[in-house]
């Protein structure tokens, strides 16, 4: 099952508009000891969230904890092929997580640095962001 609001008013939102925009929370680890930062602001798929985390919890089996610090909170649209211009907004596509540059996406606990990078750089050829890996360090 995919990630997505439980309920929703609306369920046709504005696009938001994410140029140049930096975060200004959510830039250093909270809960793991090595994370995956995302470098420009864009949105990402629930299912590319998804994807994502399952890889992580697979390589990771029992030994590590992982945290989700996105959630896709926007719904976007799309017109059907070969609609013409108006005849109003298109019908519900997929759901998205806006994230802006500088942003913490998954944080991991429990596993070697070495070990994390290693996951980290398997599983950022799937998110449609440019991201870098990194640790916390005392």
């Amino acid at each position: 099952m995919l990630l997505a609001p439980k309920n929703n008013k609306f369920n046709r939102m504005h696009k938001p508009v994410l140029d140049g925009t930096v975060a200004l929370q959510g830039l250093n680890l909270q809960n793991g000891n090595c994370g995956l930062k995302v470098l420009e602001s864009g949105l990402i798929k629930a299912e590319q969230i998804e994807a994502v985390s399952k890889i992580i919890r697979k390589k990771i089996k029992k030994t590590g904890k992982l945290w989700v610090s996105i959630f896709p909170s926007i719904s976007l649209t799309t017109k059907s092929l070969g609609v013409r211009m108006g005849k109003g907004k298109g019908k519900h596509a997929f759901w998205a997580a806006p994230v802006k540059a500088g942003r913490i996406l998954f944080e991991l606990r429990g596993v070697s640095i070495e070990f994390g990078r290693e996951i980290f750089d398997a599983v950022a050829i799937r998110l449609p962001l440019k991201t870098r890996f990194v640790t916390f360090i005392n």
